[in-house]
């Protein structure tokens, strides 16, 4: 995991990175130290990105496709958006820096993905049902009806970027390098498959490489700083989910940026638990708990006499709406007004030390310590453009 965060006011922005990076390996996790995780596009452009994620996409280090990509640019662009779309361009173009095999690969890992998950659901499903009632249902059918919940997820969400329908990726999926009955064989032979189930997971596997949605191991670029034409500073994030059926597909937020009636802006990017709980004032897990607390406490107390009415979940969404509030007031707006007047280098201090927290929080922690080692820090403004503090 990574932990990064931009701060930025009306005079530029300080992004900060933590250097580890964390390899999943069987039996546990390995870290290595120092490595860089901000990077520089030359000179002449006031923009810095800052890499989390997958430090590969479609087994090319991310790094050399930001180095090639930057070597195209032959002067400052407008917008920070247009530095976004040009390598999104250059991505779907620059198609020789990777193979058609790593297109089967990446293709194959997110079918494997949908497929295991439903698998899972309804295994799980099936380890609930007590032993004198097996009888009544079956695995099978069990998973027929998470089998097409899975589908008719798929159908309800957008079509990726530059793609126009499911269709696209019929002949990718109908190849030799992607065989789907040797995945069911694999993924769910130890259920069963009927005709109905089966048609169901072949319906789904078009629209799992067509439809936009979150998948493990993508790369997330933050496109952070100022265009040429730009008063203020923005981020746009950017996250690569691979290149499959000659399609870069990719998912593209918004500019996120100070503007004349706000005058800071707090980004965290990648881990972040410990720095948006500093800056709510508390974190969602307590928040989520208190919530689900006063629901359980009130109905464990108070008798209704309505059985369709759940009091507790009234108060508690009654309350977590006013402790929002509280928190914001008491806590996120004092701090926001706070940096508006900040200078350059009190900016830089401040997500340094953003950073530092979320590394020690992850030290703190009951998992593995996945933030850490040295911090990056570097400076964006119009006027000197992109200022190292710490760097590797």
């Amino acid at each position: 995991m990574t932990s990064q965060v931009a701060v930025a006011n009306h005079g530029g922005v300080a992004v900060a990175s933590d250097t580890v990076v964390t390899s999943y390996v069987q039996g546990g996790t390995k870290t290595v130290g120092n490595s860089r995780k901000i990077w520089e596009i030359g000179p002449a452009h006031k923009v810095l990105i800052l890499h989390s994620g997958s430090v590969t996409q479609n087994g090319v280090m991310v790094n050399l496709l930001l180095s090639e990509w930057a070597s195209t640019l032959s002067g400052p662009l407008e917008k920070l958006e247009d530095y976004v779309d040009a390598y999104i361009t250059w991505m779907n173009r620059e198609k020789s820096i990777h193979t058609q095999d790593s297109e089967f690969r990446r293709a194959n890992y997110l079918l494997n993905d949908h497929y295991y998950e439903v698998k899972k659901r309804a295994e799980s499903k099936w380890m609930l049902i007590p032993v004198e009632e097996e009888h009544l249902t079956s695995r099978e059918e069990i998973l027929l009806n998470y089998a097409q919940d899975g589908l008719e997820y798929l159908k309800s969400l957008d079509l990726n970027p530059g793609v126009s329908n499911d269709s696209e990726f019929e002949k990718l999926i109908q190849h030799d390098a992607i065989d789907l009955d040797e995945k069911f064989n694999v993924i769910f032979g130890d259920i069963g498959l009927n005709d109905e189930n089966k048609n169901i997971l072949i319906q789904s596997a078009p629209l799992i490489l067509s439809r936009a949605q979150n998948f493990p191991y993508t790369a997330t670029l933050a496109f952070v700083g100022f265009g040429s034409k730009e008063y203020f500073a923005g981020n746009i994030r950017l996250n690569s989910i691979g290149f499959y059926g000659g399609k870069f597909i990719y998912d593209k937020g918004e500019l996120f940026s100070v503007d004349p009636d706000a005058g800071s802006t707090i980004s965290a990017f990648a881990q972040d638990e410990a720095i948006q709980g500093f800056i709510r004032g508390a974190r969602w897990e307590i928040i989520d708990q208190v919530e689900s607390l006063i629901e359980e406490k009130v109905n464990e107390f108070i008798e209704v006499d309505d059985p369709d009415k759940n009091l507790g979940e009234d108060v508690a969404t009654a309350v977590r709406k006013a402790l929002q509030e509280f928190n914001f007031e008491r806590y996120t707006k004092p701090l926001l007004d706070s940096i508006e007047g900040l200078d350059l280098s009190h900016l830089a201090n401040l997500a340094e030390s953003l950073v530092g927290m979320q590394a020690t929080a992850s030290f703190g922690g009951d998992n593995p310590a996945t933030v850490g080692g040295f911090v990056e820090v570097a400076t964006i403004d119009r006027q000197h453009g992109v200022v190292w503090v710490n760097s590797l």
